[in-house]
């Protein structure tokens, strides 16, 4: 725990309180939300040395289950399975923890280890809750293997307690997998016939970007219009509509949509403008990109490290590399250094700074990223983007984040 203090004072206050009566309880659930935290906010190695000093009297159930899902979401795993080892030892291992190392397998591929742990389920009589299934279904639909996948779908639809309209979205993705258009329409006209007024708004957002997926242009505005007789429409609709349109190459469509958004003066979400300079930036329209950019600035909205990222980048895959480079000292400024964002448009930009004889900008660039962890890691993708020539590809633009299911 050296050089840990904040572990240190925690430990000694966690023993204080661990032989008061009656706070245990309490206090495991404190334990588990800040054991959650730490993992989030400090990484992995830093939440296990606090499990560490945590008292065995305060190691309830929620706090093992904290743990497993510190390793879960770090795909780690062997830690994972000898975690839930121990709660098996405990008898503490119930549909949640099942539930954890189902979704880890899932993620991992590994749908023989996945199988493992429904049969162990069923030798334990442990019922699988919609989540459950969907875990299961998701890892059929991503292989996709339909078979399997259309008969455990065929298993929810026997108890309306197991099938949501999320399972029908699951099972659209894998029938477009396999290429089967006309079956994914089928499932998703089930899929709208299940969204609910409480969840109607990310279910239509969901259904919207696969029909934008299977080119359906009409269906994509059918649903846009249902999000719009909703009372107030949401950024993440006006996401899903733009990035649809993409899908879709209705370039014309989503600036309009970007423009209403604009004039409705809704939330300003940083992620709109942002996927459409994206847009610009990949279809070469630079001056139209610039333009929004400038009317952020004007407007006294910040852009975000990935605002400035998408341009540079953009700059880069056509050939303005000096203005990329300025413009990638902004974004790398405009990022938190604890976030440690992926900012794609330096390699290309070091490389032309290098090639130039620039050394002493290249290695300032570099001397910045590093401060904010990003050059070292990214060091052997660097070379190995320039050896290959493939830097600045579109493969890099990262979608801006949508809600979206499996």
């Amino acid at each position: 725990m050296k050089g840990r203090p904040w572990i240190m004072r925690t430990s000694r206050k966690l023993s204080s309180i661990s032989g008061q009566s009656g706070a245990s309880t309490m206090l495991s659930k404190d334990v588990a939300v800040r054991l959650d935290l730490i993992s989030k906010a400090r990484g992995l190695e830093a939440a296990e040395e606090y499990f560490a000093s945590i008292p065995d009297t305060l190691r309830a159930s929620c706090v093992y289950i904290a743990l497993l899902n510190c390793y879960a979401d770090a795909k780690s795993l062997i830690k994972a399975e000898d975690t839930m080892q121990k709660m098996r030892d405990l008898g503490n291992a119930d549909l949640v923890t099942y539930n954890v190392m189902m979704n880890l397998y899932a993620k991992m591929g590994d749908l023989k280890k996945l199988h493992s742990v429904v049969q162990e389920m069923e030798d334990k009589g442990i019922a699988g809750n919609a989540f459950s299934y969907t875990i299961r279904l998701n890892a059929y639909a991503s292989v996709p293997d339909i078979k399997e996948m259309e008969k455990l779908l065929m298993k929810m639809e026997e108890d309306p307690l197991l099938i949501e309209w999320n399972g029908y979205a699951v099972a659209a993705k894998g029938y477009m997998r396999a290429g089967d258009v006309e079956k994914a329409s089928e499932v998703l006209n089930k899929c709208e016939h299940l969204s609910k007024e409480k969840n109607a708004r990310l279910a239509n957002e969901v259904i919207l970007s696969l029909y934008a997926s299977m080119g359906k242009k009409n269906d994509v505005y059918r649903i846009w219009n249902k999000l719009k007789n909703r009372r107030k429409v949401c950024s993440s609709s006006y996401l899903s509509m733009i990035s649809g349109l993409e899908k879709l190459d209705d370039i014309d469509g989503a600036e309009k949509i970007f423009a209403e958004c604009e004039a409705k003066e809704v939330y300003f979400d940083i992620r709109i403008p942002n996927l459409l300079i994206a847009i610009y930036c990949r279809k070469g329209q630079l001056g139209k990109a610039e333009s929004i950019m400038e009317r952020l600035l004007e407007s006294g909205k910040r852009p975000n490290y990935r605002t400035w990222d998408h341009l540079a980048l953009g700059y880069c895959l056509h050939h303005q590399t000096e203005k990329a480079v300025e413009t990638l000292k902004k974004a790398i400024f405009a990022s938190d250094p604890l976030q440690k964002p992926n900012i794609h448009s330096w390699p290309s930009c070091v490389d032309y700074l290098q090639s130039n004889g620039d050394t002493e900008r290249a290695e300032e660039i570099k001397k910045w990223l590093e401060e904010r962890g990003l050059f070292s890691a990214e060091c052997e993708r660097s070379d190995n983007c320039i050896r290959n020539g493939n830097c600045g590809s579109e493969e890099l633009y990262e979608t801006e984040e949508l809600e979206e299911t499996g």
